[in-house]
Parts: structure tokens; C-alpha cells; sequence
């Protein structure tokens, strides 16, 4: 009982360690300036992302085998929550540094054109409009879920950057997945009323078609004046994202 009170106290004291680790990397992203040099918060990045969640789930699972409770998923959801809020706030950061680059043209090349789509008077850069890729499809809300979803295939199609994670999931019947990649997305209704942005943890098969089998709508009897959260309800799809629903 001893030896198992000195291992808690011992795995506390490291996980502790992790996370003032990420605080102090959310109060560097917080205080940074554009003036700063990107390189450091690249520097910072690389010395967090995935080292820090794998020593965690290495040492929380130590300590749930000693310790099991609530409280040891409110602190792994936690920190969990924590890490990837600062690594997509970094990440952030960082495209948004690299956002506009202009290039003059110098005395040696000096007829190439400034990668630049227009200047007003005011010297101040209109970038050109950029095409992001789109889904339309079908989107599964599970207000009991606690993290996001989408497939792989889906994440593919839409070319999304990814980060390398490692984050187990525990199923129906205690089974478990290991994510190895998360990714950011935005997912807004049909109707434009609903819109959420966050991270998406990407798996291969989130369920199985819903519905089941494809049905006739006219059967159903859909009060005038209702709008339709999806129009295509009666059809059999595959669902490739899944939101908590918040």
C-alpha cells in the first residue's frame, strides 16, 4: 500500500510537470507579437506536439490503474482539451505569419512580377479569394460524444492538414480505438443556422449507413412550413463527420 502511495505521488508530480509545460506554451502563444521571429514559436511547436500527450497518456494510465475515478477523466479530458487548443492555436499562429508574402522584384530579376493580387493607396495588400474545399454530405450530431470525428477518406478528399496525436477511444462493450491524426474543420448546416468549428479526430468508419435502408418519404407525414435539417433524410448514406453537438 505504501509502494503504491509513493508511485501516485511520484506520477502526479510528472504529470503536473506536463501540464505547467503546456501553460507555460499557451501563455508564450498569448503574449507573442507579430513582431516576434515565427521561428521560435515553430521551435516550441516541434518540442510539444505529440511528445507531451504520449508522456501523459503514458503516465495517466498509471495512474487509473492505481487511482480509478472521475476525477482521472476530468484530467485527462483536461489536458487533453488544453494540448490541442494550444497546438491549433500555434499552428495558427503560424500560417497566419506566412499568410502574406510579398515579393519585389530585385535588381537582378527585374522583370518578375510581385506576388502580390492588388495594392490600394494606402499601400495596404487585398489578397485574392480563395477557393476552400467544401462537403456536402451527412453529419451525425451526438450530444454524448466527447470528442469530434471525421473519416479518413473524407479528410483526404478535402486535402485538410493534419497533426499526429495518439488518442485512445474506448467504445460499446470497452473496446478501443487509436486515433493517430486530428485535424481542424468547420461544419455548418444546411440552413446556415448551425456552425461549428474545432478539431476533428480522424478515424476510418465512424458507423454504419444511416439510415440503415433508403425508405419513401412520401410515407412520412412532414407538417407544411418544416424546414428539414436534411432534405435527403430517407436516404441510406454513409455518415463521415460526427459532432458533439455543441
Amino acid at each position: 500500500m505504501e509502494n503504491n502511495t509513493e508511485m501516485l505521488s511520484s506520477l502526479n508530480l510528472k504529470r503536473g510537470q506536463l501540464k505547467a509545460q503546456i501553460t507555460r506554451f499557451k501563455t508564450f502563444l498569448a503574449t507573442f507579437s507579430v513582431d516576434n521571429d515565427i521561428v521560435e514559436v515553430e521551435s516550441r511547436l516541434h518540442a510539444v506536439e505529440g511528445h507531451a500527450l504520449e508522456q501523459f497518456n503514458d503516465i495517466q494510465n498509471q495512474i487509473e490503474n492505481l487511482q480509478n475515478s472521475e476525477i482521472q477523466d476530468e484530467q485527462r479530458d483536461a489536458f487533453e482539451n488544453a494540448y490541442f487548443k494550444a497546438i491549433s492555436d500555434a499552428k495558427r499562429l503560424i500560417a497566419d505569419k506566412n499568410k502574406v508574402s510579398i515579393h519585389s522584384s530585385s535588381d537582378r530579376d527585374s522583370n518578375m512580377i510581385p506576388i502580390v493580387s492588388e495594392v490600394d493607396a494606402r499601400g495596404r495588400v487585398k489578397l485574392p479569394q480563395l477557393n476552400l474545399p467544401e462537403f456536402h454530405g451527412q453529419a451525425l450530431l451526438d450530444s454524448g460524444s466527447t470528442s469530434n470525428f471525421i473519416t479518413k477518406a473524407l479528410a483526404q478528399k478535402l486535402k485538410l492538414d493534419t497533426t499526429n496525436t495518439n488518442v485512445p477511444i474506448v467504445g460499446v462493450n470497452n473496446t478501443n480505438t487509436a486515433v493517430s491524426s486530428i485535424t481542424d474543420a468547420t461544419i455548418t448546416s444546411c440552413d446556415g443556422g448551425y456552425n461549428y468549428k474545432g478539431n476533428f479526430l480522424i478515424i476510418n468508419t465512424i458507423t454504419r449507413h444511416m439510415p440503415q435502408l433508403t425508405f419513401d418519404i412520401t410515407k412520412v407525414n412532414i407538417p407544411e412550413g418544416i424546414q428539414l435539417a436534411d432534405a435527403k433524410f430517407n436516404e441510406s448514406r454513409p455518415v463521415e463527420v460526427m459532432n458533439l453537438g455543441l
